[in-house]
Order: C-alpha cells, then structure tokens, then sequence
C-alpha cells in the first residue's frame, strides 16, 4: 500500500536568515513521500534568491510580486497542495527529522483523527532553549484547553485534507489567526492527537510574529472575534462560558499592555475598566496559567 504525499506549506516573507534551515529540514525528512510549497510574499531581501538555490523537482515556488499579507499568501497557496495530509511549516520554523513519518503513521492508525500535533523546543537566535512545550494531559484534555488557550504552534500543525476542505480551510476574515479558526472547527467533530516527542523547533527572535508588537496585537484581536463568535454559535455549560467570558477578558487585558507599550492612554484607561468592572480577573489569570502550565 503506497503511503500518503504530505504536503507541506511553507509562507514566508523577508525571512532570508532562517528559510534554508527550514527548507533542509524538510529535504533531512526520512518519510520521503511529500511535496514543499514554498510561497514568498513579496519579500525585499534575498529570501527568494535563497529559496531557489534548492534545487529539488519536489518543492515549488511560489511568489507575490508585492507583499499581500499572510492570509491572502495562504488561501492561495492552499489551491498548490496536492497531498492526502497537510503540514504547515513557518518560515523561521524546522522540523525534526521524523516528524513526517511519526505524523503519519497517526494518521494511518487512527481514522478519527483530523489534526496531529507534538511537543516542541522553543529556542532562541542562537539555537538555545527557551521554554518547552511538553502538555501530559490526555488527548481529550489538550483538546479542550486547545479550545480555550492557543496553545498549539503552528509549525507542529498536520491535517487531513478531506476534512480541512469539509470546513472551507482558511477564513478570510483573519490575517494572523487562521490556523487558531481552522483548528477549533474541526475539533468540533473529530479527534485530535498530540505526540508526545519533541518533533518541532520554534525560533523566537526580533522578528517573529511572537515578538513583534504589530502582528502581536492583531493576532489577539483576532482571537478575541473567534471566541466570541464560537461564544455565540456553540452551546457551553455554564462553566465553559465563564472560562471563555475570561479569555477574552485576558486577551483584552494582553491586547493594553501591548498598546501600552506604545504610550496609548486610552489602553491604561481601559485596563483600568476591565479590572474595576472584573475585580475577580487577577485569580482567574492565575487559574489559566494553571491550566496552560498543566
């Protein structure tokens, strides 16, 4: 029985320092049955230059003339992918040599599951460890705290096509967040499966979308719109409610600190708000890191 093609979305943008480390740690893979799409929005530096000195018939590039965005790069790249399974792979990201093949076998081993995840080392510009993500909880729990805490990296992300396409892939409504949107609706109906080996390597530096206050700030937003719409759409115990009433109260609470930091009165005048109107707000973020931590 021939084994799946894997499909393997690769955006990037100005990414000239870390898109060859990304790139051979797809051509390092032992599962050997996939395809690299490698889709450059209009980058300014020598990103390109660097991508096409991978000379290999299984990747394919892709390039916007000018920079769209992230979002349009993705629905467009989506249209390219040829594969049973879906991974995703951002540009500063890379991947452990057998992350394809322990995805997979997941996948062959359990038809229920729509998206397969793993631990991953969060590290530095100079490769040094920062933090890792290593949840013990079971497949069932990490699921729900998925639901309530972005907690999944999108590099370490792999779905089945047939199911991601039953719910319409990306929204064009978000710009930073899609992966967050895509995840939550096919947990809705399907399994998930996080492996509990460190397959992915997330770098953290000046220019990573989790350090730079711009994109930092839009991605909360956006958060904060999927969680009210699922608010709204979903039927939630009364526990759940008031878990979900809290995160968007602490993505709030993220989003002012983050303007904060540009000198907005406003963000400390609302800050303020939040907490006089949610005196309670202070023991409940206790209570999500320790959600988030377990």
């Amino acid at each position: 029985m021939s084994k799946p093609l894997v499909s393997i979305l690769l955006n990037c943008y100005n990414a000239s320092n870390y898109i060859s480390k990304a790139i051979q740690s797809v051509l390092d893979q032992t599962y050997l049955n996939w395809e690299l799409i490698v889709w450059d929005d209009g980058s300014t530096d020598d990103t390109l230059k660097k991508i096409k000195k991978f000379n290999n018939e299984k990747i394919r590039i892709f390039s916007n003339n000018y920079n769209v965005g992230l979002g349009k790069s993705r629905i467009n790249a989506i249209k390219k992918l040829n594969g049973d399974l879906i991974a995703i792979l951002d540009s500063d990201d890379y991947f452990h040599k057998e992350k394809l093949s322990k995805q997979v076998e997941i996948f062959e081993k359990y038809p229920n599951v729509s998206l397969c995840s793993s631990w991953c080392r969060i590290l530095d510009e100079k490769n040094s460890l920062l933090k890792n993500f290593n949840y013990n909880s079971t497949n069932a729990e990490i699921k729900n705290k998925i639901y309530f805490l972005n907690v999944l990296p999108n590099s370490s992300l792999m779905y089945r096509r047939n199911i991601a396409e039953q719910f319409g892939w990306y929204s064009k409504k978000f710009e930073y967040s899609q992966d967050y949107d895509l995840t939550l609706k096919l947990l809705e109906k399907y399994d998930l499966f996080l492996i509990r080996e460190y397959l992915t390597f997330i770098m953290y530096h000046s220019q990573s979308m989790t350090n730079t206050k711009h994109l930092n700030i839009l991605s909360v937003k956006e958060q904060i719109i999927i969680l009210r719409d699922n608010l709204k759409k979903k039927q939630f115990s009364s526990e759940e409610r008031t878990l979900i009433k809290t995160i968007i109260n602490v993505n709030f609470v993220r989003l002012y600190f983050k303007n904060l930091e540009n000198n907005t009165f406003d963000s400390l005048k609302n800050l303020i708000l939040i907490f006089l109107k949610n005196p309670s707000l202070i023991f409940k973020l206790r209570i999500l890191k320790k959600i988030r931590d377990n």
